[in-house]
């Protein structure tokens, strides 16, 4: 009994892996956590989140790819939570609606759009850019539906005639109807 107490306490207060960062900062929102490690025998690695801007990383902390895919799945739920609700108030704002949203791990994009109005934003964004950079790549991959879809082109149109366009396209919907499938 002695000796998995022993156990338990080492595992305790093990030092953090080297892959682990001491903080993660969202310049998006500008917030920062800072990264604790919290060994146990469990098999996999878990993050849980505190009310004092701390992420607990909990389990087999030596497993450094475990810790970097918990701390990948927390990072594109915060995307998830935070960049999704940003889209659909500009969305609203300017008046061109999506069909669905993305949260990717893009390499070289900020974000893309599909014919479908699917709009894919990169997780990103949270870290490495401020939060007008990530409300203009929103709006910009917006403007893509229209024109991929729509055929409104921003060098021709302008972005001011932006809403006379969406209302035009409206008033043409209507007046054809809508099939219901």
């Amino acid at each position: 009994a002695l000796q998995r107490v022993a156990e338990a306490r080492r595992l305790q207060t093990a030092e953090p892996t080297p892959s682990v960062p001491a903080s993660i900062r969202f310049a998006c929102i500008g917030r920062e956590w800072r990264v604790d490690t919290q060994a146990s025998r469990s098999r996999s690695v878990v993050v849980q989140e505190d009310s004092s801007n701390r992420l607990i990383l909990r389990g087999r902390i030596d497993d450094t790819a475990a810790c970097d895919a918990a701390l990948q799945r927390w990072v594109m739920r915060q995307a998830h939570e935070i960049l999704v609700p940003w889209l659909g108030e500009i969305s609203r704002e300017i008046g061109i609606p999506f069909t669905r949203t993305a949260i990717r791990k893009q390499k070289s994009r900020w974000g893309s759009c599909s014919r479908i109005g699917t709009i894919s934003l990169n997780a990103k964004t949270l870290i490495e850019k401020d939060a007008d950079f990530a409300k203009f790549a929103g709006r910009i991959q917006l403007s893509f539906i229209y024109e991929e879809v729509l055929g409104w082109d921003i060098l021709r149109d302008g972005v001011g005639a932006l809403r006379d366009f969406h209302r035009k396209k409206f008033r043409e919907a209507i007046q054809r109807g809508t099939e219901i499938q």
